[in-house]
């Protein structure tokens, strides 16, 4: 599943909302079928989309 998924990439869920999700300064909200990543650094985020398409 997605949740176990993130668990193993080290993020952690938000325990006032199960759809949000953090690492560091990664934010990763999930709604439905959509993810939202939030980062400053780009290339983070590019290094975590790689990850959730292989």
């Amino acid at each position: 599943t997605l949740t176990n998924f993130l668990l193993m990439l080290s993020f952690y869920i938000v325990s006032a909302d199960s759809s949000l999700y953090i690492k560091d300064s990664i934010f990763i909200a999930i709604y439905i079928n959509n993810l939202l990543l939030v980062r400053k650094n780009k290339s983070k985020i590019i290094e975590i989309k790689d990850a959730l398409y292989s």
